[in-house]
């Protein structure tokens, strides 16, 4: 994409705070980009399922740190943010922990090889980095993801999300942002944006997907 084009789509482009009519086209995206920055294949997991383990909390709990791009009335691009770790915890053991294991056994797709295999490949290294997770969130205690429609990617959309969640953080005198991520892109995309890497653990291939680092990054807002 040209400087120009890419100025025009930055322009085109416009970010506001989410509303509830928005939630249908966030897990749309959200889906789609669900397998470290692919789609999801259908015998992994379905669509609700794992968008409400994504984003339930933030629908639910927090929705005013969720953001969305628009361009031309559409949705194409959404922030997810938590200011507090502690409370997504609290909200998660109390709300939602076990309705997804009893969905997940009543759908059957607990009994399907993909749901294991990527539930295995992703918890492993987010266990083993538990322990600079911890630290790291004393001092960089808020998180998000952040996710474009595969269209508006590389156009400055996203850099636009995380620059308005920042100044929503400084409102809110909270001290620093936190992100995991599991791809190259990823890992560039937020590097460009600031965050320094603290910590990677290896991830094993999955559901043809090669190996790759699951990474813990963090910057000050």
């Amino acid at each position: 994409m040209t400087a120009g084009a890419k100025d025009f789509a930055m322009t085109l482009a416009s970010i506001r705070s989410f509303i509830p009519a928005d939630e249908d086209r966030v897990r749309d995206i959200c889906f789609a980009t669900a397998l470290f920055g692919r789609p999801m294949p259908p015998a992994v997991a379905d669509r609700n399922w794992l968008t409400d383990a994504l984003l339930g909390y933030h629908f639910a709990a927090e929705p005013e740190s969720m953001l969305v791009a628009e361009a031309d009335g559409n949705v194409i691009g959404y922030l997810a943010g938590c200011a507090d770790p502690r409370r997504h915890q609290r909200w998660f053991r109390q709300k939602q922990a076990w309705s997804l294991v009893l969905r997940a056994v009543f759908s059957r797709q607990i009994v399907a090889p993909g749901f294991w295999k990527l539930g295995l490949a992703a918890l492993g290294p987010s266990w083993g980095l538990r322990r600079s997770l911890r630290k790291i969130a004393a001092a960089y205690p808020a998180f998000l993801h952040v996710n474009l429609d595969a269209d508006w990617q590389g156009q400055g959309i996203g850099r636009r999300l995380l620059d308005h969640f920042a100044a929503q953080l400084r409102e809110r005198h909270v001290p620093g942002v936190h992100v995991t991520t599991a791809t190259v892109a990823g890992r560039a995309f937020f590097a460009r944006n600031g965050f320094a890497l603290v910590a990677a653990r290896p991830i094993r291939a999955v559901l043809g997907l090669p190996p790759g680092l699951y990474c813990l990054m963090a910057r000050m807002p």
